[in-house]
């Protein structure tokens, strides 16, 4: 019995007798050592100079900064020496820099508490406190509570009528569901973080943002700034 002869095998034998089956057989050989030596070459290239790998933009930075509405009186100025009053809204996105099709894996979107004195004072006294929650809260917003010099609670919500997803860690991604976030070349993911302060002190809040490229894992930072919630 004969063996089952190779795709190759099959078309020698159907083209070998004629002329213009060694044409064709001669060609289709000349394209595929052209192939290899095109992969050998690109490769070979590739090697010497190799392309640079996409990496993530920040946008803006530094990133907007918004008091809380109900204590927005009591911010007097806007930059780095700013105080807010009991928490604070940021506002960015992170984005592709649209270097080759690569994408770029964001692994964590990082909590990071540059400083906290629970004993510290606060610049202002408050008259009076609205209920935090109170109203509809707008989408792809995150909510950071935190107590303690660490993030008490995080909940976000995508859908006006969706389900709400909680974690507790420093990682806000790290939430139930979890939320994989992986950027293409031009997509931009706009991000809104909102962090409220449950116990008296000043804090000095900013976030890590830990992503992975071909060249292995970075990480962005954004500049913290202080909150202060004064004693009761």
């Amino acid at each position: 019995m004969d063996e089952p002869r190779t795709k190759w095998e099959q078309l020698q034998s159907r083209f070998k007798n004629s002329w213009f089956g060694i044409i064709v057989l001669a060609l289709i050989a000349l394209a595929v050592f052209l192939s290899q030596v095109g992969d050998a070459t690109k490769k070979v290239i590739d090697w010497i100079r190799p392309l640079p790998a996409a990496d993530l933009w920040v946008q803006p930075m530094p990133p907007r900064i918004e008091p809380l509405e109900q204590f927005r009186e009591l911010v007097k100025s806007a930059g780095p020496d700013t105080i807010y009053a009991v928490g604070a809204t940021f506002h960015f996105g992170l984005q592709h820099d649209g270097t080759g099709e690569e994408v770029i894996s964001i692994n964590s979107l990082d909590v990071r508490v540059d400083a906290y004195d629970p004993r510290a004072g606060c610049p202002y006294t408050l008259t009076g406190d609205r209920i935090f929650g109170a109203g509809e809260a707008p989408l792809r917003v995150f909510d950071v509570r935190m107590s303690r010099g660490r993030v008490e609670a995080v909940q976000r919500k995508d859908q006006r009528n969706g389900p709400i997803m909680r974690g507790r860690s420093n990682n806000l991604l790290d939430i139930e569901p979890p939320l994989p976030l992986v950027l293409r070349k031009t997509e931009i993911e706009k991000i809104i973080v909102t962090f409220i302060v449950d116990d008296a002190g000043r804090y000095r809040i900013g976030l890590s943002i830990r992503y992975t490229n071909r060249n292995g894992p970075k990480t962005a930072e954004i500049p913290s700034v202080a909150i202060c919630k004064p004693q009761e």
